[in-house]
């Protein structure tokens, strides 16, 4: 079962998102060890970092800033979710050691293995990953998984590199990465996705992005009125 919740508005979400986040610090202040949020990209999360990044909250020490997935693009490419939430991250005062992004001056490949190999470090470490907050692409994908084929490639390994739709290649976290999550946490606005976020709550095997959190306890779906 997905529980449900709808806003009003793009920019109720992402408030709701942005004090998701900043609950997370909280907790995070209240656990003795290592804790992660995983993040994603897009225009709502975004707003979202904007509003965290306003609010003057610094890091805990003990929390790991975790990406979703990354196109395999240079840091300072305007299609880098890296450079996109880099102003949120200064502003939390979010330190080099307490970032799990993705390597992309790596080949394709290494940048997949060296994503994966400092998952599992934090993972080994026995950190915590307290919430996993993902998009949902019109298309039924979410992070860089668009199909059986990824989620097959997935077995085994926390990262993978996948060739996307766009044609672009995607290094991702895997659907069991994701799944180490407390809760997950689907950030979904506009129009275009209304269809994929029914079936999300309906028919969650028909999309890939159901197929990832499937059978998985806390999973939440949060969309404004125009995705409704």
């Amino acid at each position: 079962m997905i529980k449900h919740c709808i806003y009003p508005s793009a920019e109720s979400v992402a408030t709701g998102l942005a004090t998701a986040i900043l609950k997370a610090f909280d907790r995070a202040e209240m656990i003795d060890g290592p804790v992660a949020i995983m993040l994603a990209g897009g225009r709502t999360p975004k707003a979202a970092y904007e509003i965290v990044a306003r609010s003057g909250r610094i890091i805990p020490e003990n929390m790991t800033l975790m990406i979703s997935d990354e196109r395999w693009v240079p840091l300072d490419s305007p299609e880098s979710n890296f450079l996109m939430m880099t102003p949120f991250m200064k502003a939390v005062k979010c330190a080099e050691i307490q970032k799990i992004m993705v390597n992309t001056a790596l080949p394709r490949e290494e940048a997949a293995k060296d994503f994966g190999r400092r998952l599992d470090s934090f993972f080994n470490r026995g950190g915590i990953l307290l919430e996993s907050f993902l998009g949902l692409g019109a298309d039924g994908h979410t992070a860089s998984l668009f199909s059986d084929d990824h989620l097959t490639m997935s077995q085994n390994t926390s990262a993978i590199a996948v060739d996307r739709p766009d044609g672009r290649v995607g290094i991702s976290a895997t659907a069991s990465t994701i799944q180490k999550a407390q809760r997950v946490v689907f950030v979904v606005t506009g129009a275009d996705k209304k269809n994929m976020a029914d079936l999300l709550l309906t028919r969650p095997l028909d999309l890939t992005a159901g197929k990832v959190v499937f059978r998985h306890a806390h999973v939440e779906l949060w969309r404004d009125k125009a995705a409704v």
